[in-house]
C-alpha cells in the first residue's frame, strides 16, 4: 500500500527535563507505519526550515528509515512548541510557546498532489488548511483518515464528514451519545479516544469499545493520539475493515507511545 501523512512537523522542547524530540501529526504517524510496516511505501508530506531544528529533524528522518523525498525545505524558522507533563504523564502545551514558521505559507506542489493522488490511505488533521482542497481532489477508492483534534477545538466537522471514510476525534466519555447520534446520521465511521478511558468508535448503528491498557506509570502522553490513529487506520485497511482489530492495534501501539517521552527521537 500508499500511505501518505500530512501536516505540521515540528521540535517540542520540554523545559522539565531540558530535552527536545521531533512531534508533528505527520512525523508521529509515519515514524508508527514505519515501525507496523516498514515494507509499505510511506511518505509524509510537511514542511520543515532552514535552522538548526529542520536540519536535526531531516537527519533524524533519514536516520529512522523515513522517506523525505516530500519533505520541503524552505528560508525560515521550523515550527516549534514548548510542553510540560504533568505526574499523570499528561502533556499540556506551554501558553505562548508555538512557533508557526515556515507553516505559515506551506503549500503542497504538483509533485505533492501526484503522490497524495496515488495514495491508499491517506491521513490529515482536520484544522489542516490544506483539507478542504483534499476533499475535493479524493479518489474513489482512497481512504481518508481525518484527525479532527479534541472538542474543544470547535470543529464543525459535519460538513466534513461526506468524503471522510475515518473521523477521530478525542472527547469526554459523557459526549459519546452526540457522535453515535452524528455517526448513526451520516453513515460514517466515528473513533472517540478518550484516553484513560479508552475509544469508542460507531458505525452503521454498531457500537465499538476498547479499554485503555494500564500503567503503572506513564511517561508523556504526546502522540498517543498520532500513533492510535496511524495503527488504526493501517490495520482497518489491511484487516478488511476490522473495527475491532482496528481498535485493539491502535490501543497497542498508542500505549506504547505513553512509555516515551515525545515521540522517542531526540533532537536536543
Amino acid at each position: 500500500m500508499k500511505l501518505v501523512t500530512l501536516s505540521a512537523c515540528c521540535a517540542d522542547t520540554y523545559p522539565q527535563i531540558n530535552e527536545t524530540y521531533i512531534g508533528g501529526n505527520a512525523f508521529n504517524q509515519a515514524l508508527t507505519w514505519h515501525a507496523i510496516a516498514p515494507q509499505e511505501k510511506i511518505n509524509l508530506i510537511c514542511c520543515l526550515g532552514t535552522d538548526e531544528n529542520g536540519s536535526k529533524i531531516k537527519a533524524a528522518m533519514v536516520e529512522n528509515g523515513l522517506d523525505i523525498s516530500h519533505v520541503s525545505i524552505k528560508e525560515g524558522e521550523t515550527s516549534r512548541n514548548q510542553l510540560r507533563v504533568d505526574e499523570k504523564g499528561d502533556r499540556f502545551g506551554i501558553e505562548g510557546s508555538w512557533v508557526n514558521g515556515v507553516n505559515d505559507d506551506f503549500q503542497l506542489t504538483d509533485a505533492d498532489w501526484e503522490l497524495i493522488a496515488q495514495a491508499d490511505l491517506i491521513n490529515i488533521a482536520g484544522h489542516n488548511p490544506i483539507l478542504p482542497e483534499l476533499l475535493k481532489r479524493k479518489k474513489a477508492g482512497q481512504c481518508l483518515s481525518v484527525d479532527f483534534l479534541d472538542k474543544e477545538n470547535h470543529l464543525d466537522i459535519e460538513p466534513l464528514l461526506e468524503k471522510t471514510d475515518i473521523a477521530f476525534i478525542t472527547v469526554r466519555p459523557s459526549d459519546k451519545d452526540f457522535y453515535k447520534a452524528l455517526a448513526d446520521k451520516t453513515g460514517k465511521l466515528i473513533v472517540t479516544t478518550m484516553g484513560k478511558y479508552g475509544s469508542m468508535a460507531f458505525y452503521k448503528g454498531e457500537v465499538f469499545q476498547q479499554d485503555a491498557i494500564d500503567f503503572e506509570r506513564i511517561i508523556d502522553t504526546t502522540g498517543c493520539g498520532d500513533t492510535y490513529q496511524a495503527a488504526f487506520a493501517y490495520y482497518y485497511l489491511t484487516s478488511n475493515k476490522d473495527i475491532c482489530e482496528a481498535m485493539k492495534q491502535g490501543n497497542y501501539w498508542a500505549s506504547l507511545a505513553t512509555q516515551r517521552w515525545g515521540s522517542g527521537v531526540r533532537i536536543g
